[in-house]
């Protein structure tokens, strides 16, 4: 039968051939069921024509809607003979007028370069072989039209355009039709009016707009405090243009590079971001502006001609394009400047001295003075620290280190003006003895910490900071205290339980007085029994009536009482040790170098152990019982 599957025209009539003849009476309109899509038609609107023996017209009312129409034929039609049909026969075909549109092209807005393709998604299946790269165009910027490289099928209703890149920024216009067709022969109706293949009115068209950022560096400016020297605080100020067609989108980073052209050292290296999320994207044409603030090197490392460069999006984060192909060339900025060398400081110690300086003896207090000369030509403008260093080199012993610290801000100090100095001083007291006798170095350094940057002609003012002197310390006259007559008395026989008293006497053998008070030190002890009967200490306090210095060659009676116990613990023999100066009270020296160590006597003496009571409980005498048994 015809029609059969899709028909893109109005039906009224289906034709249908049989196998064999049939009789043309029993064929007629009663003899065909017609279902549309809107229902059954009636049987008395079906008129059957013959066209020969076999093949037989069989019209209805014009049918346009789209959908599917079912005509059920038979089975009372008969061949020549009588026969009738096996059974009914159906006949399907589908009526589809509605021409094929585009839904969907992607991308579509704004976009980053380059543009490659387009995937485009139509509402029906479309007949592949009437889709052709020549039912494309893409019209470019500035530039002539182009088809696609090539035409690709993702599914029956999709398919990708590739073109080569495109780069260029601006918008672009993608047409495609109206001559593709669906399955069932439709040309497309973009516009849905049921007119299909319009010329103009039935091409799909999209715009993309190819977003070019171009970022650049403009209004480069460099200031400098107090101003273009070494030392000085550079504010670099510049800003980041965007000179491209479309807006930026993420955030990058600024390079910051400054190389000092005559010593040919790069000085700064470093980078700055720019946070999207916090100063915003720039917009095409639009600018955001930028600062960096650094320091340059103190001294020579910071004089000549300066070179300072910018470089916008220096780790090429952002992906750039300009009609020239320099948008990623042209990210960076340079000026230069020459810095001079700026006035600096130059301390150096003068009229270095000791108080007093002769007759130091060991045990003595010394005073160190000195200057600090500024013999730069610019102040002293900070706090510092000065360095005193005093060291025995008789002994090899360093006696004394010490910062000084000079502070700005207290009274009468102040910044140091160029050629003029500040006084300064320390006081040591030697150690008594040996320690401190032979020749002292004493060295000073002013600005120990560098926290003064200094410069010269001749390139020496972090060297010239240094001062040493000398002075020869000679040994002082010392007290020597010695234990003599050492003895132990009682009034009647020492055994235990009685009382003893031990005498001694402190005899100063030294060449000075013994002018501080000081503790003897008293133990008894038991070697017999192996106990200490009693450990003391006794004072010599010279400010005491009847105590007082100890001159050379003097001495001074001194005692200590004690109670022997009872019985065996104060029996047997008795060891008597004295210690002068036990706690070091006094600073003692002699020639034999044993001062400290002669200082204790010993002696010993034997106790008895006397007769003692025993009592004992001889008898119990309990009274009588008064109760009776």
């Amino acid at each position: 039968y015809q029609p059969d599957g899709l028909v893109n025209q109005d039906v009224s009539n289906v034709r249908v051939q049989f196998n064999e003849p049939v009789a043309e009476a029993s064929f007629t309109g009663d003899d065909v069921q017609m279902t549309t899509p809107s229902g059954p038609v009636d049987s008395a609107l079906i008129v059957v024509s013959r066209v020969d023996d076999t093949t037989f017209d069989i019209g209805f009312p014009t049918q346009s809607a789209d959908g599917d129409y079912t005509l059920v034929i038979g089975p009372d039609v008969t061949d020549l003979a009588g026969n009738g049909m096996d059974a009914s026969h159906t006949a399907v075909f589908t009526v589809d007028q509605t021409g094929p549109r585009i839904t969907e092209a992607v991308p579509s807005g704004e976009i980053d370069p380059p543009l490659t393709s387009f995937d485009v998604t139509f509402d029906t299946p479309i007949a592949v072989d009437t889709f052709q790269t020549s039912d494309v165009l893409l019209d470019r910027p500035g530039a002539a039209s182009i088809t696609p490289t090539s035409l690709t099928s993702l599914t029956d209703t999709s398919f990708r355009l590739a073109f080569s890149p495109q780069n260029v920024p601006g918008s672009y216009s993608l047409s495609i039709g109206p001559d593709v067709r669906d399955d069932a022969g439709n040309l497309m109706d973009q516009d849905v009016d049921g007119v299909r293949g319009e010329p103009q009115d039935d091409v799909f068209t999209t715009q993309v707009a190819v977003r070019a950022i171009d970022l650049e560096v403009t209004e480069l400016t460099v200031d400098s405090f107090p101003s273009m020297q070494s030392g000085a605080r550079l504010t670099i100020g510049w800003k980041d243009s965007n000179s491209g067609y479309g807006e930026t989108a993420g955030s990058w980073y600024d390079g910051i590079k400054i190389v000092n052209l005559t010593t040919g050292e790069t000085i700064v290296n470093t980078s700055l971001r720019y946070n999207a999320a916090s100063e915003g994207n720039i917009p095409a044409g639009q600018s955001r502006s930028r600062q960096y603030e650094v320091t340059l090197p103190d001294g020579t490392r910071g004089v000549g001609e300066l070179e300072i460069t910018i470089e916008v999006d220096v780790f090429d984060t952002v992906v750039e394009f300009n009609a020239e192909g320099t948008a990623e060339a042209n990210n960076s900025e340079a000026t230069t400047a020459e810095s001079t060398l700026a006035p600096y400081s130059d301390l150096q110690v003068t009229d270095l001295r000791v108080e007093p300086e002769s007759g130091l003896e060991s045990g003595a207090s010394l005073t160190v003075h000195w200057n600090d000369v500024n013999h730069g030509d610019g102040p002293a403008g900070e706090s510092f620290h000065d360095y005193v260093l005093i060291r025995n080199t008789t002994t090899g012993q360093v006696l004394a280190t010490r910062v000084v610290y000079y502070d700005v801000a207290a009274g009468g100090n102040g910044a140091i003006p160029p050629e003029e100095s500040r006084a300064r001083q320390y006081t040591f007291t030697l150690p008594h003895g040996p320690a401190g006798v032979g020749q002292l170095e004493i060295v000073v350094v002013a600005d120990y910490y560098d926290s003064l940057f200094e410069h010269n002609g001749d390139g020496t003012a972090e060297a010239n900071n240094e001062e040493t002197t000398t002075v020869e310390s000679t040994l002082a006259s010392y007290p020597d205290l010695e234990v003599t007559d050492l003895s132990i008395a009682s009034t009647g026989d020492i055994q235990s339980g009685s009382s003893l008293v031990i005498h001694w006497n402190d005899v100063n053998s030294g060449n000075w007085v013994a002018g501080r008070s000081f503790y003897d030190y008293v133990t008894v002890r038991n070697t017999t029994t192996g106990q200490m009967l009693t450990t003391d200490t006794v004072f010599h306090e010279v400010a005491a009536d009847g105590s007082g210095a100890i001159s050379v060659g003097g001495s001074r009676a001194r005692q200590y009482a004690l109670m022997l116990p009872d019985g065996p613990a104060g029996a047997g023999q008795l060891e008597v040790t004295v210690v002068t100066d036990y706690y070091d009270s006094v600073f003692e020296n002699n020639g034999a170098g044993t001062a400290e160590v002669n200082n204790t006597a010993v002696a010993t003496v034997e106790s008895g152990l006397p007769g003692y009571p025993d009592l004992v409980v001889a008898e119990i005498v309990a009274p009588r019982s008064t109760v009776p048994p």
